[in-house]
């Protein structure tokens, strides 16, 4: 049952990394009002390291709850 519920965690945080990085990309696409001022290659570093810190939380979390499920004495 714990199992089931860590597998459910890992899932909803893989599926919202997903969905976070198709939004930026597609904002990334927007030309947005407060990135008039920036050249292309600031816009496209700015928006690489918000997927590159995204996915790096993810996986983060992923490790810590594997870590619990078999550090267990």
């Amino acid at each position: 049952m714990i199992f089931l519920i860590k597998l459910f965690i890992i899932s909803i945080l893989i599926g919202s990394a997903i969905a976070i990085t198709k939004r930026i990309k597609r904002k990334r696409k927007e030309n947005t009002f407060r990135d008039f001022n920036l050249t292309d290659y600031q816009k496209t570093a700015k928006y690489e390291k918000s997927i590159v810190y995204t996915w790096m939380l993810v996986i983060i979390v992923i490790y810590a709850v594997i870590k619990w499920t078999y550090d267990k004495p």
